[in-house]
């Protein structure tokens, strides 16, 4: 611990040079100094004044804020992760709103019980003498606008069920925890939840005491909201989103919203091609409005000479068509899930047709062509994003600039999965490979990532290939070249060839591309302001769930997913579906009695129409890797009740009843001489740990009385990564490598495999209790730091 006059350390791994605090460029090598800003948790560092440093590295700003000179060192990080933090990695694809570990605060003994967390780049110019990163909510609601306080509270419910998934939905009833930068809730740290867990009602009672200091236009309407949830009408999450995107849309009207587009890529001065490609054409400014396309794409292509730059462009012009061909701007239908929908279907389409031109040209392994793909669209008073790959979108205000999307690569499913911190796993070997990108299989197992933000301030959204984002360029150089924008001291396009020219000297490794969109908010006069009117009933009109989920598309990558029209049915004459149902009843009735096996396995394969048998809680991430709801203590203590497919959860384990065949991963199957098979005797423990499609994985956590054996003719793999190597290309996900056939292996326990989750093997299994630690299987409150993920 120490005094000394405080050195920021450059950034810059070639450079590493100390700087006064008060520089704003290394004075060596010129690069803007990334200042970290964090918020310590936990306890033992009361003793440490404003001043000091600890490890000579973290100067003391305040009591519980912290500045890291040496950013470009890796965070101390522990080697095992404990179950006090888990929450916060699970909770990563909500990072825009819930702080993300940066690391372990070590003090002089060498013990520590505290954590530091980082909550995006902020501006260097910000006074955190006062103690606070950013100001409580409640303070800031009184002088904001209607449409920002409806924004705050969706944010609320949106948070509600992710957090109470993890047990920390606490945090969003502590007043001190409501943070907000600009128009982002912003939790300051999480709260772990008591014996009791609260009620959706509390949240009803919270905003109560904020209706007195609302304006007009929205007070009856948030009164009788208030009223509702602690009278429990609005008994879920869902429904209160429901209301707000009602009332949301209704104040979104009276703004009038402008945007000016620009974009640019370029083959970078290591390449002798260029595989990036982009949307509106490269080096074109578009201005339009709200009620005009103002879609933005940015592709990564993947597969060097052998067809990157097919692959970016084929998804360009697909998803360019979906958008031309299938949304409108005319008369914008107020339904956030449809159009999510339609985003997903226009990016499996795209998909499909990459890895039909994969198919058709027989292309295997890595010689198959992809790309990545970033995408923002404006549409009403929302702008979504939908991404997949590592291509990035930030948000940028005055208020920090923030990574609004979160990589498909290896690290950020290390996270997800509360294996490691995000600034140890990338330190890892491949932490950068790809686990997803588009022409790499069929659409059935693509999982694209649809946000929505509502725009209520002027903000700047920067779409860019990893040519641009590496090395933190963005964090670097954000409030230098991309702030100056909202400032009016210069113009998007200006911006955008100054971006590329600061990829191509400072990175240099790479095609760079970049999309920047500038949205501009004009407030409404007074006499433009309209009361809201509450009704009652739930809009139809409205999503049906808080996020705008991923749709599972089905088939082989030769099909197209068709878009179903959006217009309302026309009314038909009653009595025809009524004569088809009598008909159909008639037939399922002798098909039972002709063959009543194969009248039981069909229904058992339909899926669920109850809502209350599928998950509902908002999911940032789609990928196979989300998080999963965690198992309640409403399931049994015992293997008692036959498990149906549509119950296999992740964290459930199983007692099955016959042995099964395992596979080491999804696209193999037990018929295919080629695959390794894993035998697992009856009377084993398995635990489920991740849903794909029709597929599960399990684990093993404990065999029956049988020795288990491999079965194989090539080594076995626990999962496969889509490695982006340097425009090398992704390996295809049925890459394999043969061995001797025919020979068999001892297993042992925590061997994974996958299986069809309508096997009806695993439909006769028993639940069995998760709360004690079984073989390899721990209870659901630890997780293991696993190798083989």
């Amino acid at each position: 611990m120490s005094r000394t006059a405080a050195k920021i350390q450059c950034s810059n791994p070639h450079c590493l040079t100390p700087n006064p605090d008060s520089e704003k460029f290394c004075q060596k090598c010129g690069i803007p100094l990334v200042r970290r800003h964090l918020w310590v948790v936990g306890t033992g560092i009361e003793i440490y004044k404003p001043g000091t440093t600890i490890g000579d590295r973290y100067l003391f700003k305040s009591p519980r804020i912290v500045l890291d000179t040496k950013p470009a060192s890796p965070p101390q990080a522990p080697e095992e992760v404990p179950d006090e933090i888990i929450p916060y990695l699970k909770l990563s694809p909500y990072r825009l709103r819930v702080p993300q570990i940066y690391g372990q605060l070590v003090t002089q003994n060498g013990r520590s019980s505290a954590w530091l967390l980082e909550y995006g780049t902020l501006p260097n110019e910000q006074n955190y003498s006062q103690g606070e990163l950013f100001p409580a909510l409640i303070k800031e609601w009184q002088a904001a606008s209607s449409l920002r306080q409806i924004n705050w509270l969706w944010q609320m419910a949106y948070l509600w069920n992710p957090l109470q998934n993890q047990g920390v939905v606490s945090s969003l009833l502590n007043r001190e925890f409501l943070r907000v930068k600009g128009t982002i809730l912003q939790l300051r740290e999480l709260q772990l939840d008591g014996a009791q867990t609260p009620q959706l009602n509390q949240l009803g009672q919270l905003w109560a005491e904020w209706v007195a200091e609302t304006s007009s236009e929205i007070n009856n309407y948030l009164t009788r909201l208030c009223s509702d949830i602690q009278e429990n009408k609005l008994s879920t999450s869902e429904q209160i989103l429901k209301k707000l995107d009602e009332a949301a849309a209704a104040l979104g009207r009276e703004q009038q919203r402008s945007y000016k587009i620009y974009t640019r890529t370029d083959r970078g001065i290591a390449r002798d091609h260029n595989e990036d490609a982009c949307y509106p054409d490269s080096d074109r400014l578009v201005e339009t409005f709200q009620d005009k396309e103002a879609l933005a794409l940015v592709c990564d292509g993947i597969g060097g000479h052998e067809g990157g730059e097919i692959a970016s462009q084929l998804a360009i012009r697909s998803v360019r068509e979906g958008v031309k061909n299938h949304l409108t701007w005319g008369n914008l239908p107020n339904n956030p899930d449809e159009i999510a929908q339609k985003l997903e279907t226009f990016i499996c389409n795209a998909n499909d047709a990459i890895s039909q031109r994969n198919d058709s040209e027989h292309r295997q392994e890595r010689r198959r062509m992809g790309t990545t793909l970033v995408m923002s669209l404006p549409y009403a008073h929302e702008i979504y994003i939908t991404h997949v790959g590592d291509s990035r979108v930030y948000w940028l205000s005055r208020h920090g600039c923030y990574q609004v999307t979160l990589d498909d690569d290896v690290a950020s499913r290390e996270v997800r999965l509360g294996y490691a911190l995000y600034r140890d796993a990338i330190q890892y070997h491949a932490s950068g490979s790809l686990v997803q990108a588009l022409g790499m299989s069929s659409s059935a197992n693509l999982r694209p990532t649809v946000q929505r933000f509502i725009l209520d301030e002027d903000g700047v959204f920067l779409l860019c290939s990893d040519g641009l984002s590496d090395n933190d360029r963005v964090e670097q150089y954000w409030e230098k070249e991309i702030l100056p924008i909202l400032e009016g001291e210069t113009d998007v396009a200006e911006v955008g060839q100054n971006l590329i020219k600061i990829a191509n000297q400072r990175n240099g490794h790479d095609n760079v591309t970049v999309a920047l969109v500038h949205c501009q908010v004009q407030e409404p006069g007074s006499s433009q302001k309209t009361t809201l009117t509450y009704r009652d009933r739930i809009s139809s009109s409205i999503p049906k769930s808080t996020f705008l989920q991923t749709r599972k598309v089905e088939g082989n990558s030769n099909q197209k997913t068709t878009l179903q029209d959006s217009q309302p049915a026309k009314r038909r004459f009653f009595l025809l579906p009524l004569i088809l149902l009598l008909l159909l009843g008639s037939g399922a009735v002798v098909w039972f009695f002709i063959n009543p096996l194969a009248f039981r396995t069909a229904i058992g394969n339909v899926p669920s129409l109850n809502p209350r048998e599928s998950s509902s809680e908002p999911e940032i991430s789609s990928s196979s890797e989300a998080e999963e709801p965690e198992i309640t203590s409403s399931e049994p203590s015992a293997a008692e009740t036959p498990t149906s497919a549509r119950e296999l959860k992740v964290g459930l384990r199983i007692q099955i009843q016959e042995a099964i065949a395992l596979v080491p991963n999804p696209q193999a199957t037990p018929n295919n001489s080629a695959s390794t098979i894993i035998q697992v005797p009856e009377q084993s423990i398995l635990e489920v740990v991740e849903k794909r499609s029709e597929q599960v994985q399990l684990k093993v956590c404990q065999f029956g009385e049988n020795n288990p054996e491999v079965t194989s003719s090539q080594p076995a793999e626990n999962n496969l990564n889509l490695e982006k190597q340097p425009k090398a290309g992704v390996p295809s996900p049925d890459s394999t490598t043969t061995t001797n056939p025919g020979t068999k292996t001892e297993i042992s326990a925590g061997t994974t495999g996958w299986i069809e989750a309508n096997n009806q093997a695993i439909a006769r299994a028993k639940r069995f209790s998760n709360t004690d630690t079984v073989g390899d299987c721990r209870p659901q409150s630890v997780v293991d730091k696993r190798t083989d993920e």
